[in-house]
């Protein structure tokens, strides 16, 4: 009986020792003094993924949760070429493919369909006889099928010129683009551009040598805006804009420094402002704004060498004057030393007496009338 009872426990130890191990025991636990290492599951709280991230009818474990997948499967997905546009839808594709055209067939069918284009608006052009000679240099042109980059420059501004009155364009010229013209070694634009009534723009006048653009815009009377002119300082400008009805804008006289402005803005209706210039060239200023009714706004310029009658009318009709204005004008006639008192009136300078009138109100008015000079009303 002992032998069979030592005998049944040396079995149960045996089984004991062969079973309990570690990896037989929940980790945590402790039997019979061996710890557990055994972990059930996998620990899923660190998955991100959603329904949408899972392919439909398929299912997936998530922080613990089982998630069944909403994600359409597109399997594989084929295009043909189209000129419309085409969606690829939302989900999976094992691939896809957009199927082949033939490309030369294509670039054939373009090419013919801008060709038909091209000849439905052909125009004949074969009986045109320009060459390059006959076009401005830095400009091109087609003549007789074949396109011509111009070599022609013109030497003269005056032939320039010439060359447009014969042609008779001066009732039809809107706009004059001089900067492929040299005028280097031009002196003097008369008469130039006078008469020229459809003009409205000048571009590329730089002359630096130019010491005259008297009748200059004369008779212009569509010009709005006066043009840059790079021309040398010491310019006679008489006459330059008479009759220039439509003038607005004078802003770039304030770059040229006259030597003579008689009637330079005669007529000029529009104008409103005169911008300063240097006037300490300038002998004559006789009947300067004559006719700008609208002139409001005169600064004070140099008047200290014009002589004899050269004030003469010089705002003659100038209704619109501010007051500033007229104050101005009383310094210009004390300034105007090289012409006699009585040539030095308001009314001769051509003031109307009820303007010479406000001016007897005005700041300068003493030192006007200290210098012996009378309004001659």
């Amino acid at each position: 009986m002992a032998t069979e009872l030592r005998e049944y426990l040396n079995n149960i130890v045996e089984e004991k020792n062969a079973k309990v191990i570690p990896t037989n025991i929940r980790k945590g636990i402790t039997l019979y003094g061996v710890e557990g290492t055994l972990e059930e599951g996998i620990d899923t709280t660190d998955a991100t993924a959603v329904a949408s991230n899972i392919l439909q009818g398929e299912t997936a474990y998530v922080n613990d949760t089982k998630i069944e997948g909403t994600m359409a499967n597109n399997a594989e997905l084929t295009y043909s070429p189209s000129d419309e546009e085409q969606e690829i839808p939302e989900g999976y594709t094992t691939g896809g493919k957009v199927e082949a055209t033939d490309i030369t067939r294509l670039n054939e069918y373009q090419a013919c369909l801008t060709l038909a284009n091209s000849i439905e608006n052909l125009e004949d052009f074969s009986d045109t006889t320009a060459t390059a000679e006959d076009i401005l240099k830095g400009k091109t042109a087609y003549s007789n099928g074949e396109k011509l980059v111009g070599t022609f420059i013109d030497k003269d501004c005056l032939t320039f010129i010439n060359n447009i009155t014969t042609l008779n364009f001066m009732d039809i010229v809107e706009s004059v683009d001089l900067s492929n013209v040299d005028l280097t070694n031009c002196t003097s634009f008369y008469p130039s551009f006078g008469g020229y009534k459809n003009l409205k723009s000048v571009v590329g006048l730089n002359a630096p040598k130019c010491n005259s653009i008297g009748y200059v815009f004369n008779d212009c009377s569509s010009l709005e805006v006066m043009p840059i002119m790079n021309i040398a300082p010491n310019c006679s400008a008489s006459y330059a804009f008479q009759n220039c009805y439509n003038l607005v804008d004078i802003s770039n006289w304030a770059n040229i420094s006259p030597n003579n402005t008689t009637y330079t803005f005669r007529n000029c209706y529009n104008i409103t402002s005169y911008p300063i210039c240097n006037h300490d060239y300038d002998d004559r200023c006789y009947g300067m704004f004559y006719g700008c009714r609208s002139l409001v706004d005169v600064p004070f310029f140099n008047t200290a060498l014009i002589y004899g009658d050269g004030m003469k009318d010089m705002f003659f009709g100038c209704q619109s004057l501010s007051d500033e204005s007229l104050n101005n004008i009383l310094a210009m006639c004390v300034n105007a030393v090289k012409i006699s008192s009585s040539n030095r009136t308001l009314k001769y300078i051509g003031l109307t007496q009820e303007q010479a009138t406000r001016c007897t109100t005005l700041s300068n008015y003493a030192t006007f009338t200290a210098a012996g000079l009378t309004t001659g009303y």
